[in-house]
């Protein structure tokens, strides 16, 4: 990143970013100090998550400094913290608000973070996931150990096809759980 970012710090010391672009996407991230570390949320405009990424023991101003590549010019403070909105109404009762799950937990508790996150409908409840693609690819390389010789050569060989058989496992899962995708 070439230009500096202004970081918004709210009460509960969660850090939000400013919007920047990096990839031909539109991005944000969220910085939060958990019970054992520091989790650093990268999203779309919409609020797809874009990257996850947990270190143990990190606080996260210099977490996130070193996520991209450049310090903040300043920090504003802005009070409570408003929570991630997804761009999109719940399918099932057709409200908007659908939030992300870990909003409404005070960040210092969270001990488990979900390789997968989740969203919520505050209206009716109902729960949901969005990821883009850039998400599973950091997923698997991140987590390379994971995979066979054989998956990995199967990546090496059409990367494409390999995040769309993972994108199809993740649906599947996530259905079996009646979670749907946004």
């Amino acid at each position: 990143m070439e230009n500096r970012l202004d970081i918004y710090e709210s009460d509960d010391k969660r850090l939000r970013t400013g919007t920047y672009s990096r990839n031909g996407m539109t991005l944000f991230c969220l910085a939060e100090r958990t019970a054992l570390g520091s989790l650093i949320t990268e999203f779309t405009a919409k609020g797809e998550i874009a990257n996850q990424v947990y270190k143990r023991g990190g606080e996260p101003m210099s977490e996130l400094d070193s996520y991209l590549g450049n310090p903040a010019s300043r920090v504003v403070k802005v009070g409570a913290y408003q929570g991630i909105t997804i761009d999109a109404k719940c399918q099932k009762c057709g409200r908007a608000g659908i939030r992300r799950e870990l909003d409404s937990a005070d960040p210092s508790s969270i001990t488990n973070v979900p390789v997968m996150p989740t969203l919520k409908c505050a209206a009716c409840g109902q729960r949901f996931y969005s990821i883009t693609n850039n998400y599973i690819r950091n997923l698997v390389e991140s987590n390379v150990d994971l995979f066979t010789k054989d998956e990995l050569a199967e990546k090496a060989k059409d990367e494409g096809a390999f995040i769309k058989l993972l994108n199809e496992y993740i649906i599947r899962i996530f259905a079996s759980k009646k979670i749907s995708r946004i």
